[in-house]
């Protein structure tokens, strides 16, 4: 039974006809098969190989609605390291601004397997800061986890700034936020 399994469309010239053979490999986290014409071509289809088409179809939806990602590519203002410094958990947080800091985006970025909860991270200012992106959600495989919208920054100092927020940073998550 492969319903529900994601289908490519395969183009082929129309006089060389390719014959499919279609098996679910449950050993594989339910990867589909595909063995074309029996000349042992091999395409694996999987949910996980979906989940990641996902993440980037949004990155690049995040890329071109957002000009904080590519307005200020050529100079130093558009962008801002909040923590380099964060070696030892492998944590990495930096802003891209816009002209007119208008629609900021703020990034938070794991790159271990352990998960971080209520990970501070410091803010220019005491605002509200939006989930855009989260790489948690399930429909980019992650572990769907409900959080928050909004996140209000409080007057706590962290990173070397004034105001801050916590998030339950996933194992190897990334977070956007926009301000």
């Amino acid at each position: 039974d492969i319903k529900g399994t994601p289908v490519s469309l395969f183009l082929c010239p129309a006089d060389q006809p390719v014959l499919l053979h279609a098996q679910k490999d449950t050993a594989y986290g339910g990867l589909l098969n595909l063995t074309a014409g029996g000349n042992g071509l091999l395409i694996a289809l999987s949910a996980a190989h979906q989940a990641l088409q996902n993440f980037y179809r949004d990155l690049l939806h995040l890329y071109t609605h957002n000009k904080a990602m590519y307005e200020q590519d050529t100079c130093m203002e558009g962008f801002e390291w909040v923590n380099a410094d964060d070696s030892s958990r492998s944590i990495y947080s930096f802003i891209r601004h816009s002209k007119g800091a208008k629609k900021n985006l703020l990034f938070v970025c794991n790159f271990t397997p352990i998960e971080r909860p209520e990970y501070r991270v410091g803010v220019p200012r005491g605002k509200q800061y939006r989930l855009v992106l989260n790489s948690d959600e399930l429909q980019y495989g992650g572990s769907g986890k409900a959080r928050p919208a909004v996140y209000k920054a409080k007057k706590q100092e962290c990173d070397g700034r004034p105001y801050s927020f916590g998030y339950d940073l996933p194992p190897y998550g990334v977070a956007v936020f926009e301000f």
